[in-house]
């Protein structure tokens, strides 16, 4: 915002819990202390209140800059909440950086009720820092700028492209695992064992064949597997009427290529499928294929660099007796490190190229196994984001930061996202963005893998993370 003068004055917004750090400002100010008037204040119970959607609608609604402050390490007056706060928006600030958005315009500090000089030394730094930075010019609805900002929005549109990784591979028949599905479903769907069959069938052309469930032997015969077989089947026996429909109350079998087995023992570890009648039979797959107008053209990029030839859940397997060699495990994250290896404003100008290609048909959020909640935020009737197409780049960005960061730690990478995007846009490279920091700062962690073990969203290592800085997104 802009004084009397004309000069540029930040707008910051500092989310404060309630029991330390909002209790430090108040001090500050009974202690006469001075820091800049233009802190807007937001009372919150426990750091780990804070959404990463509300830091996002901060800057949409004009912040300049936005700090969350909390209890110390240690200090929280629930015990742990700041630990999962710590962990949250090291992330957080580390996906909008790879964005391109100017990782100074956020903070996290922790202040306590006690250390006022802190709370004004902090607050008078950040709004400096914020002042050199300059307006939010990248993560800002348009229709909340200032008229004497407003040509800020009107800056062209350019493409930036890393440099493209290709790891294609041949692809091995599977016609024999074709045949030994069609038989066990045949056998158990005539002894009973089943009641039904989910697997594909042939659609309108044989590139196209579609996810489907049969509940008679006879019917079996229209079951196809092949390298076009490439949507995850495993939501579509997810336990979840608020979606409609009735609850299915016969057992079913469900074939699983390896990929979808790790999406599926995640709903399975969320307690969404009912695993008691379920039959699960992994089979092999030696990689799926892209079509575009009905022609095969070539290998999906989430299949050239699978490493996943294991199933992790499975009453029986049909395996590929494939020993073709797999990529190295990070090879996945290829594309991830050559957009971190950008410069800020190339970061920008590719995300925003692709994001603004968005029509918000909500296919990522449908067909994505662990994007479950019983109401999304984005179809919350009192959101001005409810379930349309977006209005301005802020939508754009909001829709997808938020929906990858509500499925971080819990994604498997199938790649669903991406592909079932009609306008391709390369959603999948959000989520790796998240997946490979969780492994360099919290260990290796593979959704879907182990039910038992902790996720890293909801657990916490008081000796590790604290070697993390946040703010700098690196490990000291």
């Amino acid at each position: 915002m802009l004084d009397e003068n004309k000069t540029f004055e930040p707008l910051i917004v500092a989310f404060c819990c309630n029991w330390c750090s909002y209790a430090g400002a108040d001090l500050a100010g009974t202690s006469r202390l001075s820091y800049p008037p233009n802190v807007k204040i937001i009372k919150v119970p426990c750091s780990c209140r804070v959404d990463p959607l509300f830091v996002l609608r901060a800057f949409g609604k004009g912040a300049d800059g936005v700090i969350v402050c909390g209890c110390h390490p240690g200090d929280c007056h629930y015990s742990t909440g700041n630990y999962f706060t710590r962990r949250r928006f090291t992330l957080m600030f580390n996906l909008l950086d790879y964005m391109g958005i100017e990782r100074d315009r956020m903070r996290l500090e922790w202040v306590s009720a006690a250390e006022a000089t802190k709370f004004a030394r902090v607050m008078n730094e950040f709004t400096e820092t914020v002042t050199k930075l300059g307006p939010n010019r990248r993560l800002i609805d348009l229709r909340n700028l200032p008229e004497e900002f407003e040509e800020l929005g009107k800056e062209p549109k350019r493409e930036v492209l890393p440099p493209p990784t290709s790891h294609s591979r041949d692809i091995p028949s599977v016609a024999h695992i074709e045949e030994q599905m069609k038989a066990r479903a045949t056998k158990l769907l005539a002894d009973g064992v089943v009641d039904r069959v989910l697997a594909w069938k042939a659609g309108d052309h044989e590139t196209m064949p579609e996810p489907a469930f049969f509940d008679h032997p006879a019917q079996i015969e229209n079951l196809v597997y092949n390298k076009y077989c490439a949507p995850n089947l495993s939501k579509y026996l997810m336990v979840a009427p608020w979606l409609g429909g009735k609850l299915f109350d016969g057992s079913t079998l469900i074939f699983l290529k390896p990929c979808d087995s790790y999406s599926f023992n995640q709903l399975i570890k969320e307690n969404l499928v009912n695993l008691e009648k379920t039959h699960i039979i992994g089979i092999g797959c030696g990689g799926t294929v892209q079509v575009e107008e009905l022609e095969d053209v070539g290998m999906w990029e989430k299949c050239q660099v699978c490493t996943k030839v294991s199933h992790p859940v499975g009453d029986e397997i049909i395996d590929l007796s494939d020993d073709s060699p797999r990529l190295d495990k990070n090879a996945r994250f290829e594309m991830v490190e050559a957009i971190e290896a950008l410069n800020a404003d190339d970061r920008f100008a590719y995300w925003r190229s692709q994001l603004s290609k968005c029509i918000r048909c909500n296919a990522c959020r449908n067909t994505c196994p662990v994007c479950n909640c019983k109401k999304c935020v984005f179809s919350n009737d009192k959101y001005d984001m409810a379930s349309k197409v977006n209005s301005t780049e802020f939508e754009e960005q909001a829709f997808h930061i938020v929906r990858a960061f509500h499925v971080a730690g819990r994604c498997s990478d199938c790649g669903e996202c991406s592909r079932v995007c009609p306008q391709d846009i390369p959603l999948h490279l959000l989520n790796r963005k998240f997946i490979k920091d969780i492994n360099e700062f919290y260990g290796e962690y593979q959704a879907g893998h182990d039910i038992t073990a902790p996720e890293p969203l909801t657990s916490f290592d008081l000796g590790n993370d604290g070697q993390v800085d946040i703010n700098k997104g690196v490990r000291t």
